[in-house]
């Protein structure tokens, strides 16, 4: 009975150090992210959603931590539940941190794919006016060729007319 309390207590605290290295994975996935997203206003969310369960993960396990060795003994099973309790809530919490990160992600990317395609649609927009701005330029280009065409010996009278001398005698 005492080598199966010791290696229950054994396993407990392996239980723990992985409840613990988990949350270090947690909190060097948030920094990455950050590192490449910033902190917008779902992420700080998401920061304080996790910071809360920490928390309570915290305040539930630390509440043994000043328990003498028999009380352990005799508290063991609670121990465990309140160890195993916090790492499926800490479990859950990474899910829930990821499936949001997901969405951000999903909603960024639509955002993105919608400005693109927005883009496009002025993209061709100016170049149907650059298109028309063209045709009209020619349509101008060919009445001022017809205009001088009517024009010319008009102008080219007028010209003459000018350079003849002019009868100064009244």
């Amino acid at each position: 009975m005492i080598v199966q309390a010791v290696q229950d207590i054994r396993s407990q605290r392996q239980a723990c150090g992985g409840l613990a290295e988990k949350v270090a994975k947690m909190v060097l996935a948030m920094a990455e992210e950050l590192a490449h997203g910033g902190l917008n206003e779902n992420m700080q969310k998401r920061i304080a959603t996790f910071s809360g369960e920490l928390k309570k993960i915290l305040t539930s396990i630390l509440q043994y931590k000043d328990y003498k060795w028999y009380r352990h003994f005799l508290e063991k099973s609670s121990i465990s539940e309140t160890v195993s309790d916090g790492i499926a809530r800490l479990d859950e919490c990474a899910r829930n941190f990821q499936m949001v990160g997901m969405l951000d992600l999903h909603k960024m990317l639509e955002s993105a794919a919608r400005t693109r395609q927005e883009t496009n649609n002025y993209q061709q927009a100016i170049l149907a006016q650059q298109e028309d701005v063209a045709t009209t330029m020619r349509s101008v280009e060919k009445v001022v060729r017809q205009m001088s065409v009517i024009v010319q010996p008009v102008v080219e009278e007028v010209m003459a007319s000018v350079r003849a001398p002019v009868d100064t005698a009244f």
